[in-house]
C-alpha cells in the first residue's frame, strides 16, 4: 500500500505576486543601482548666471559641491550655479524624424507636381477674359494618388538620409541626484 501524496504546491497567486514585487524592487528606486553621473560620462549643462547654455563635455571630476567637465579645457562648475544637467545615454539614429519629414515634404511635392502639370485652365465666357481653375474629379484623384507616390518616395529617402545622422539621447538627471562614483557604468561604459 503506499502513502498518500500531500501537495506542497504555492497557490499561483502568489508565486504571481512575489514574482512581480521583486521585478518592480529590482526597477524601481530602491532596485535602482546605476549612477546618474560617472566619471567620463558625456554630459551638457546649464548655468546661465555664469553665461552657459547647453555646453557639451566629458566628467573629469565630480564632487558634492563641483563638477569639473572638460570641454577643450577643463571647466570648474560649482553644482550650485547649474540649472540643468543632461546625461548623453548613447547615440540614436534619425531615421523616425528623416521618414516623417520625407513623408510629408514627399506629399506635398507630389500633389505640387501634379497640380502644376494637371490642372486645366479653362476661358470663363460669363466673366472678362479671366481664367480659373478648374478641377474635375479625374484631377482631383490624379493629385491624390501623385501625393502617395510622393509621400511613400519621400519616406524612402527620408529613412535613407536621417538613417546615416547620428544624435545624443540625453537623459535629464536630478541636481539632488549628482554623487560620485569611480565603478564602471555595466556593458562597457566608461
Amino acid at each position: 500500500m503506499t502513502a498518500p501524496r500531500i501537495r506542497t504546491t504555492l497557490p499561483f497567486g502568489l508565486v504571481l505576486l512575489t514574482t512581480l514585487l521583486l521585478a518592480c524592487a529590482s526597477t524601481g528606486p530602491l532596485g535602482h543601482w546605476i549612477e546618474p553621473v560617472v566619471l567620463g560620462d558625456r554630459v551638457r549643462v546649464w548655468a546661465p548666471s555664469v553665461g552657459i547654455e547647453g555646453l557639451v563635455g566629458t566628467v573629469l571630476a565630480l564632487q558634492p559641491d563641483t563638477i569639473v567637465i572638460d570641454n577643450d579645457e577643463p571647466l570648474v562648475l560649482a553644482v550650485s550655479l547649474l540649472t540643468k544637467l543632461e546625461v548623453s545615454r548613447g547615440r540614436q539614429s534619425s531615421a523616425r524624424t528623416g521618414g516623417i519629414v520625407g513623408l510629408i515634404g514627399g506629399a506635398v511635392a507630389g500633389a505640387v507636381i501634379c497640380i502644376a502639370s494637371k490642372c486645366s485652365l479653362t476661358a470663363d465666357s460669363d466673366e472678362s477674359n479671366s481664367r480659373s481653375a478648374v478641377f474635375v474629379d479625374e484631377d482631383l484623384q490624379s493629385v491624390a494618388l501623385a501625393a502617395v507616390l510622393g509621400a511613400a518616395a519621400g519616406y524612402g529617402v527620408g529613412v535613407l538620409i536621417g538613417s546615416t545622422i547620428k544624435v545624443d539621447r540625453w537623459e535629464e538627471i536630478p541636481l539632488d541626484m549628482l554623487r560620485v562614483t569611480r565603478a564602471p557604468r555595466p556593458g562597457g561604459g566608461p
